[in-house]
C-alpha cells in the first residue's frame, strides 16, 4: 500500500527532525498520567555459602506521569540469612524499612541496599514492599538467592 505524498512528507519530516536532534523518540514515550511505581530485587552474589555475604539490591522508578509521594521501602530477611556485620547471629533483624521518600518525580529512581550473611541452608527469598500515597496497595519483588 502506498501512502498518500501528505503521510510520506510528514515521516519524512520526522525523520529529519530526528536526525537533526530536535525530536528524541526514545524520551517522548507517553506516560500514564499517575505515579507508576516498578519494584526490582536483586542479589549481587548467588549461589552462596553459609557464611558468605552477598548484597540485595532495590530498586524503585516511577515509570508514571505524576509524582509519588510518602514512598516507603521495607525488605524482609528470611531465617537464613542476617544483616551482615552483626556481631551475634542471635541478633536478628528481620526487615529494614527506610527512610520514606517525601517526592519520587516522573523518570526518578531510588535505591536500597541491604548487606546480608548466610547462616543456614536453603534456598531463600528476600522480599520488598513498597507503599505509596497515591496507591492503596503494596508494590511486592523478590529475590531468591541458594545457599549451600
Amino acid at each position: 500500500m502506498k501512502l498518500p505524498l501528505f503521510a510520506r512528507v510528514a515521516v519524512v519530516c520526522l525523520l529529519a527532525a530526528a536526525a537533526a536532534g530536535v525530536i528524541d523518540f526514545a524520551s517522548a514515550q507517553e506516560r500514564p498520567p499517575f505515579p507508576a511505581l516498578m519494584v526490582t530485587t536483586i542479589d549481587t552474589e548467588d549461589p552462596i555459602q553459609v557464611g558468605q555475604s552477598t548484597v540485595y539490591i532495590c530498586t524503585v522508578e516511577n515509570k508514571g506521569g505524576k509524582a509519588a509521594t510518602d514512598v516507603r521501602v521495607t525488605m524482609k530477611l528470611p531465617k537464613e540469612l542476617i544483616i551482615s556485620g552483626l556481631s551475634s547471629t542471635n541478633a536478628r533483624v528481620e526487615a529494614i524499612t527506610f527512610s520514606p521518600i517525601r517526592t519520587l518525580v516522573p523518570g526518578g529512581k531510588a535505591t536500597f541496599t541491604i548487606a546480608a550473611a548466610a547462616v543456614d541452608l536453603g534456598s531463600v527469598k528476600v522480599e520488598s514492599t513498597v507503599t505509596y500515597r497515591e496507591y492503596a496497595k503494596s508494590v511486592i519483588d523478590t529475590e531468591g538467592t541458594s545457599v549451600y
